[in-house]
């Protein structure tokens, strides 16, 4: 699951899903930039909002502002300079 699966479930009306999936994205992000956060609590808040049915196509189309086609983002050339992290065990990642 990743942040481009939510944006589906959100154009699905599928906000409580999408809201999860951005729950875990932001709980097990790996990123060392942080200023991406400030964005994943907007769409948390804006997923809430769309949840509880308050101004349904407003915060509809501020939450598909904050999206984006990430293929035409991602940079390939940083892909074999990212250092991969090993974990031998997962629950010493979850209890971080």
């Amino acid at each position: 699951m990743n942040l481009r699966d939510a944006d589906f479930k959100v154009k699905a009306g599928k906000f409580r899903e999408a809201k999860e999936v951005c729950e875990l994205v932001l709980h097990f992000s790996f990123w060392e930039d942080e200023s991406w956060k400030d964005s994943m609590k907007k769409r948390l808040n804006l997923l809430e909002k769309l949840q509880k049915g308050e101004d349904r196509d407003e915060n509809l189309k501020k939450y598909l502002q904050e999206t984006r086609e990430y293929g035409s983002f991602s940079n390939l050339s940083e892909v074999d300079k990212t250092p991969a992290e090993v974990v031998p065990n997962l629950l010493k990642v979850l209890r971080r």
